[in-house]
């Protein structure tokens, strides 16, 4: 059997409790094999217009900066280097575009779902929905 390594772990973050199981469950794996964690928000684009009075809400970015500021502090505590990145977009798009970036070297990605049931995402779709889906890395969902 292939040995696989865990290194870096992209882990999305938001204000939800089901983001927060998921940094937690990031945290065990990156102990267990020395790994950094790369907390990750994409504040999206709305697709009817007005991005730019959008982008400029600094309250909004506020929060998600004291959620990554929050994570860092978390992942120090339990010795796991952590490291955040915020950008704008598709959030699916963008996680799979810096997970399959070379340069990342993402390993694992570890995301929390809120477990609302197939009928749900069939109609509002899914970020967790899209990363399984698309990605060429192991997704992790943890409820």
């Amino acid at each position: 059997m292939e040995k696989y390594n865990v290194t870096r772990i992209l882990v999305p973050l938001d204000e939800t409790s089901s983001s927060k199981r998921g940094l937690v469950k990031a945290i065990f794996f990156a102990r267990q094999c020395q790994a950094t964690i790369f907390g990750m928000h994409v504040i999206p684009i709305p697709t009817y217009g007005g991005f730019y009075g959008y982008k400029l809400n600094n309250s909004y970015r506020n929060d998600i900066k004291k959620i990554m500021a929050n994570a860092k502090i978390t992942c120090a505590k339990k010795g796991i280097d952590f490291k955040s990145k915020i950008t704008y977009g598709d959030p699916g798009e963008e996680m799979i575009n810096f997970a399959h970036n070379p340069k990342n070297r993402i390993s694992l990605i570890v995301i929390g779902t809120r477990g609302n049931g197939i009928t749900q995402e069939v109609f509002l779709g899914s970020t967790s929905n899209h990363l399984v889906h698309k990605s060429k890395v192991p997704v992790l969902i943890v409820r």
